[in-house]
């Protein structure tokens, strides 16, 4: 069967059809009401999931409208089309369902040389552009060479002037040809206005040379209406090493912490980062870091950004850092499980910490087990620490596995919300799991400090 963007190819569309109306923002409102509604209503394309230990893939289904200053209408289209997807939802309106509200549908395919880009939606605030589109080569399968795609962007104007951006992705294969992307790109070093024309350059695709870039317009108004940029100016201190949090930008959708210090460069320290609570003591999810330098003596400019939770009135910041020192740290007692008996538990690495067992079962010589760690008693998810469990076989530790069946393992069984850790364990079913005291991972608690939301 084919798949809804080649339904849309074999349609012919007379362009004289095609109707330009401008709008008022009620209209525009409704239009975005509708979308709203309509989320529970979808019917969702066929999908796979494709992912890995350090890359998550989260699947979607976004097709096409048009909406901006403008709505352009083909009545032969119209109908029934759905706005917004998995991907978007699971990654974004799940956490905090304000995204929908703000979506700005794109709308646009460039072809050339055989391969299309399907620009579909985006939404915007001071701090991220989150940028939905999908990328088919007719000339060749893509699912095993599909860097190029992750790299859309390669060059973005906003009102004419280059734009500087870091930016990660999540992203699904919608068949063997065709990957669906959405980009979360970190603008938040420009200064950027309201109301923006993007141009998007794309001019070299899976070896072939060509024109596949766009032009579209966001307005992040209503966002920066109800965005606070607070300075924090706060000292910090670790292992010798000074730095500061500067500042904090919060959005309805994104909350952004800047700061500098070469703490990456101390011996032993690899990730400094920050545990985010909601007023409700709920954390953010992580979205992602940066790290850059004036100069080559400069000192290192560092932010990382949260998605804000849904109607949240403040955010609590806790800085936080973990060093190399994760094999040395101590094991705590393990616990026996019997895989015919599942039975859900939370190992307690401290009083702030702890890791939650959600599952475990067997396929083929491997233990599989689902797991995700706490903090203050909550859920961390998309934790950017790696999970410290252990596993225990007749008496012997058994390491956690990261050669090739590991990892088709992990693609197999990942769901969006766990971390899976996959342990080679033969035939035996004499099985403990444990985890270790957690002095690798520092929490700065006395450093903390609260943000409230602009009203």
């Amino acid at each position: 069967m084919k798949d809804i963007y080649e339904m849309f190819n074999d349609i012919e569309v007379d362009e004289k059809e095609f109707e330009e109306m401008p709008v008022s923002e009620i209209e525009k409102e409704r239009v975005k009401k509708n979308i709203k509604e309509g989320l529970s209503k979808e019917k969702l394309i066929t999908k796979k999931r494709f992912i890995s230990k350090k890359k998550i893939s989260i699947a979607a289904a976004i097709t096409m409208i048009f909406i901006s200053s403008a709505i352009v209408v083909n009545p032969a289209l119209a109908t029934s089309v759905p706005i917004i997807g998995e991907l978007f939802k699971r990654d974004l309106v799940s956490v905090n369902g304000k995204y929908s509200n703000y979506l700005d549908v794109i709308g646009k395919t460039k072809s050339c040389e055989g391969i299309d880009v399907t620009f579909e939606s985006a939404v915007a605030d001071n701090n991220m552009l989150f940028l939905n589109f999908v990328v088919k080569n007719n000339n060749k399968e893509i699912k095993d060479n599909y860097s190029d795609a992750l790299l859309i962007p390669t060059e973005m104007k906003v009102n004419g002037k280059s734009v500087s951006t870091g930016a990660g992705a999540s992203w699904e294969f919608i068949d063997n040809n065709t990957i669906r992307i959405l980009k979360k790109i970190d603008w938040s070093k420009d200064k950027l206005p309201n109301k923006m024309n993007i141009d998007i350059n794309i001019s070299h695709l899976f070896g072939k040379t060509g024109d596949w870039g766009v032009h579209f317009f966001l307005d992040k108004s209503k966002q920066t209406e109800k965005t606070c940029e607070e300075k924090i100016n706060s000292k910090l201190e670790i292992n010798g090493e000074k730095g500061e949090i500067s500042t904090v930008t919060i959005s309805p959708l994104t909350v952004t912490i800047k700061g500098k210090g070469k703490f990456d460069d101390i011996s032993g320290v690899t990730v400094f980062d920050f545990i985010v609570l909601d007023d409700k003591g709920n954390e953010l999810c992580w979205n992602g870091s940066s790290r850059y330098t004036n100069g080559l003596l400069g000192t290192p400019i560092w932010s990382s950004t949260f998605i804000s939770n849904n109607d949240m009135k403040s955010a609590t910041i806790i800085p936080i850092y973990e060093t190399k020192a994760s094999e040395e740290t101590e094991k705590l007692p393990a616990v026996k499980v019997d895989v015919n008996n599942v039975k859900p538990m939370e190992l307690t690495i401290d009083k702030d910490r702890s890791v939650s067992i959600k599952d475990y079962f067997i396929d083929g010589e491997y233990l599989i087990v689902r797991c995700s760690e706490k903090y203050f008693g909550k859920e961390r998810f998309r934790q950017r620490f790696h999970i410290p469990i252990y596993v225990i076989t007749d008496g012997t530790v058994v390491k956690e596995g990261w050669g090739d069946k590991e990892n088709e393992l992990c693609r197999k069984y990942h769901n969006f919300n766990d971390n899976v850790q996959v342990f080679k364990i033969g035939t035996s079913r004499n099985i403990m799991i444990g985890t270790y005291d957690g002095s690798n991972v520092k929490i700065l608690k006395d450093k903390s400090f609260t943000v409230k939301m602009k009203k």
